[in-house]
């Protein structure tokens, strides 16, 4: 098979994607073929969902607005990924471009991203920070390469988010604070694995800093700061006394000759 069959293969493959409509709390899955356009792909929900003919969907992916010509294929959208679907419809007497344009800006500004989505299903703007911060302090620490802009930690948090909102509990008629119980209790299970993994293990701030622990102290601190330390600090105190004896050696050769 060449490599251009294989392109083709891929192009061609269904994906699964998780759908968000921005003006209620419903999410729906919905596959289909990646080779399609986002403007199949809208025309798939209006039929799939029964919504009116004249509706005007709009596809937000990452922040981005997906133009209708775009293949699925080449809008970053991964299988089980998410969506937001702004639903709108036309009216009778339509706004002229120029206000058209700008209430769609405003409609993709304040669609909410990570865990900001949260905010949709009654949590607080107090209990969100604390979520983030949680998440921030313990499963953050641990991706590689470390995200450097907010844009890059808000994706993150999205693609964590989309996990966690369980779309057979969203669907059903449960109540809103059963589903707030259930992700709260959700996030403080996952909160408490990623702090005893972070503890346990350690991070690359661990490994530096044992180190340059082990370098400065040497041999000593293995017998006085050793136990309950994570593995990567353990790890960089060994690298670092190992590297503090070779230097003691060289100093020692170099000085007897």
């Amino acid at each position: 098979m060449t490599e251009i069959d294989n392109l083709t293969t891929i192009e061609e493959l269904p994906v699964t994607i998780n759908v968000s409509m921005t003006s209620s709390r419903e999410r729906f899955k919905m596959s289909i073929d990646s080779s399609n356009t986002v403007k199949s792909l809208k025309q798939k929900i209006i039929r799939e969902r029964e919504l009116p003919r004249n509706s005007h969907l709009r596809l937000i992916h990452q922040g981005q607005l997906l133009e209708d010509n775009q293949k699925i294929c080449d809008t970053g959208i991964r299988n089980e990924g998410s969506l937001h679907c702004v639903f709108s419809q036309f009216g009778n007497n339509r706004n002229n471009e120029g206000e058209e344009e700008e209430e769609e800006r405003i409609d993709i500004e304040a669609i909410p991203v990570g865990f900001d989505r949260l905010l949709m299903y009654g949590f607080t703007h107090f209990e969100v920070e604390q979520f983030r911060s949680q998440f921030r302090s313990s499963y953050m620490r641990t991706v590689e390469p470390y995200p450097t802009t907010e844009t890059e930690r808000k994706e993150i948090e999205d693609e964590w988010v989309d996990g966690l909102i369980d779309l057979e509990y969203m669907n059903n008629d449960i109540g809103v604070e059963q589903q707030r119980s259930i992700i709260r209790r959700t996030i403080t299970e996952q909160h408490q694995q990623f702090s005893l993994a972070t503890s346990q293990n350690g991070t690359d701030y661990d490994l530096f800093f044992g180190a340059v622990l082990g370098f400065l102290l040497g041999i000593v601190v293995l017998f006085f700061m050793w136990e309950g330390l994570p593995k990567k600090r353990k790890l960089g105190i060994i690298l670092g006394v190992v590297f503090n004896i070779c230097i003691a050696l060289l100093y020692t050769i170099f000085r007897t000759k």
